[in-house]
């Protein structure tokens, strides 16, 4: 009788090491919420979702970029807002006021003095509009390129206005005669039209980047999701499964002890 080999005992151990590894590989599921702890848990996930990590940060670099771009649009139609409604407003009115044959000399020298502190007005919101220190509507002006998506084509450009009153047209108007008044309204009225593009096209930028805003932040939704159904774990189900392995470990161990006692009881009849 061969009695040094327990089988019993040694396929118990096996099992026992065997269930064990899977409750600690459950309870490792359940308190991180993945079922994906490491690239063995499951290579062809792990890649997949190392891809989609991948894209969801790129996808949220790309909406950072997209509220700055908002930012600089915003600072623009802001002072070209005040620039059309406030300054170029005021200058027609104050024009207007001028060529009126009932203006006299002493009234249109006072018309010009506020004419002058206009365009000053002007060319100081043009000039003190910037981005992270950028200018925005007076030179020097570049135009601003945004990465708004993960792949080096995805961009969107801005181009700026210069809305300074020598590249708007009204360096050096006055208003000291009637006649001069006359021309200086079509100035300002020229001027006007210049800028209200430039609101329309600061407004459409505007209008398309708030569109990318939402499409990126769908998208990135959608990836996510798309992780989380590879990434994480049923906790209802995964707490079952732990369950299980753990009366099979605990039901394992008491035959453990059974099948030790075996041998040990042929060794005590043999003496």
């Amino acid at each position: 009788m061969i009695v040094t080999h327990n089988m019993v005992y040694l396929n118990t151990v096996n099992k026992l090491t065997k269930d064990e590894k899977n409750r600690s590989e459950s309870m490792k599921k359940i308190s991180s919420g993945l079922k994906i702890n490491r690239a063995g848990d499951n290579a062809a996930g792990s890649s997949i979702s190392s891809s989609l990590k991948a894209k969801i940060l790129s996808l949220s670099r790309a909406q950072i970029n997209v509220q700055e771009g908002l930012g600089v649009t915003g600072a623009v139609t802001k002072s070209l807002d005040a620039i059309s409604n406030n300054n170029l407003g005021r200058l027609k009115e104050i024009s207007m006021r001028a060529a009126n044959d009932t203006s006299g000399s002493f009234d249109r020298r006072v018309a010009q003095g506020e004419i002058e502190q206009v365009l000053k007005d002007i060319d100081s919101t043009a000039n003190s509009t910037k981005y992270n220190g950028k200018n925005l509507l007076a030179p020097p002006l570049q135009p601003i390129s945004l990465q708004v998506g993960f792949k080096g084509e995805d961009t969107f450009k801005i181009e700026l206005f210069d809305t300074t009153t020598s590249n708007i047209g009204l360096s050096g108007i006055d208003v000291l005669t009637s006649e001069n008044a006359l021309a200086a309204m079509d100035k300002i009225d020229n001027a006007i039209d210049i800028v209200s593009r430039y609101v329309s096209k600061a407004g459409s930028y505007e209008s398309n980047l708030s569109y990318m805003s939402n499409s990126l932040s769908d998208y990135e939704l959608k990836l996510t999701k798309s992780m989380s159904s590879i990434e994480d774990v049923d906790v209802a189900k995964e707490s079952i499964q732990f369950t299980q392995y753990d009366i099979i470990t605990q039901a394992a161990q008491a035959l453990l002890v059974q099948a030790n006692q075996r041998p040990e009881a042929v060794i005590q009849l043999l003496k």
